[in-house]
C-alpha cells in the first residue's frame, strides 16, 4: 500500500500535541494523524483516539502492528521537511 503525507497543520494543544497531518492511502482514503511530542521530547505520529468508558482507543489501527509502526514512522519522516 502506497501512502503519502499531503500536508501538515501546526495545531498545538496541551503539553503534547503539536499538530496534525493528512495522509493519502493509495487514493483509496485519507487518514488524519496527530503529531505529538513525548515527555522526553521525541516527536511521533499517532492515530486519533476516543475515550470509551475509562479507556482511550484509537479511531483506526492496522491489524499488523509491525506495519503500523513502520507506517507511523514513515509518515513522521515525510513530515520533517514540511
Amino acid at each position: 500500500m502506497a501512502y503519502k503525507v499531503l500536508n501538515y497543520h501546526d495545531e498545538p494543544y496541551g503539553d503534547h500535541q503539536i499538530g496534525f497531518c493528512t495522509v493519502d492511502m493509495s487514493g483509496k482514503c485519507t487518514i488524519i494523524l496527530k503529531v505529538l511530542k513525548s515527555r522526553q521530547g521525541n516527536i511521533y505520529c499517532a492515530f486519533n483516539s476516543v475515550r470509551i468508558g475509562s479507556s482511550w482507543l484509537p479511531d483506526f489501527s492496522f491489524s499488523d502492528k509491525d506495519f503500523e509502526r513502520t507506517f507511523l514512522s514513515d509518515c513522521l519522516e515525510q513530515i520533517k521537511p514540511m
